[in-house]
């Protein structure tokens, strides 16, 4: 018996009434995803059973008042419970979210911080987001509350992904896909896993520039000699990346200020200054770049320590 199967009970037992529970637990199954095209007859027959076995357990409790007889046949009530808790159990498998707390040292904030999973959550809004392998919100909780908040500039229209647990940094793209595969039922289509980006350990600190040409979206090397120009391949023009190189150089320098303030434990300055320069990352260059991806785990951290702390 999973986590989830406890929480897909309690929808019950903390509910208000039994119609309010079933309503709730209707709405999740008709709104959220539950991957029924994927499912086997075996998957069915094992939530189904899991679906009776928690109904007979609100039934023992007197959920529904005190039994008049232990036969096995439900109510109409029960048996509408027990539908809600069979769709319950298929949905909080995609949807679901742990929910953690940040257990910080007596001597700093995040040398030594560990991440500790207190509990499981179901969040309307938080289980509409999707997956990507390098994620571009950061995930806290504040309470009960979870929170997401970006960690890299946006586009109109452009997907704001979470992650569902693999991550590139430290999984390669076959175990990933297999983990995402095996759980969800889908296959990862980020860029990430497109362009199959290496682990943290085997990335290079050279810099991919996007093309300066307006509306030119073409990436281009770190040239080898900043002083001449190169020649974009796709918008045909050649370009200068001195521009680019020098801010790359701003930029790393406030990557190093804002390590140190974290190191300090400055955390707003640090957040400002981490956040000030992997908006202008993005504006000149494309990961993956190992600096960027470091700043974007510190700023993560920065922003968790906002959360639900404890030493």
């Amino acid at each position: 018996m999973s986590i989830l199967c406890y929480l897909a009970l309690r929808v019950f037992t903390q509910a208000s009434s039994v119609e309010s529970a079933i309503h709730d637990a209707n709405l999740m199954y008709e709104h959220l995803c539950a991957h029924i095209e994927s499912r086997h007859a075996e998957d069915y027959l094992q939530r189904s059973l899991m679906a009776g076995f928690l109904l007979r357990c609100l039934q023992k409790a007197e959920y529904f008042g005190r039994r008049k007889s232990e036969g096995v046949n439900p109510t109409a009530v029960e048996l509408q419970v027990g539908s809600a808790l069979l769709g319950l159990l298929q949905v909080l498998q995609y949807n679901a979210h742990e929910v953690f707390e940040t257990k910080i040292t007596e001597e700093h904030h995040f040398e030594g911080s560990k991440v500790v999973y207190v509990g499981t959550a179901i969040y309307a809004t938080g289980a509409y987001f999707n997956h990507e392998c390098w994620p571009s919100v950061a995930r806290y909780f504040v309470g009960k509350k979870l929170v997401l908040t970006t960690i890299k500039p946006h586009q109109p229209n452009e997907v704001i992904a979470e992650n569902y647990g693999p991550i590139f940094t430290k999984t390669n793209l076959k175990e990933r896909q297999r983990s995402l595969r095996g759980r969800y039922l889908f296959d990862c289509k980020c860029m990430a896993c497109q362009e199959n980006w290496p682990t943290i350990q085997k990335i290079d600190k050279q810099v991919r520039f996007r093309c300066p040409t307006a509306n030119c979206p073409n990436v281009l090397k770190f040239p080898k000699d900043i002083s001449k120009e190169v020649r974009c391949a796709r918008c045909r023009k050649n370009v200068s990346l001195k521009a680019s190189v020098a801010k790359m150089i701003q930029i790393e320098e406030l990557y190093r200020k804002a390590a140190e303030d974290m190191h300090n434990q400055n955390v707003p300055e640090a957040i400002e200054q981490f956040k000030e320069g992997i908006e202008m990352f993005f504006e000149i260059a494309v990961l993956p770049h190992k600096d960027t991806i470091i700043a974007q785990h510190s700023l993560i951290k920065c922003l968790a320590d906002g959360g639900t702390t404890f030493k």
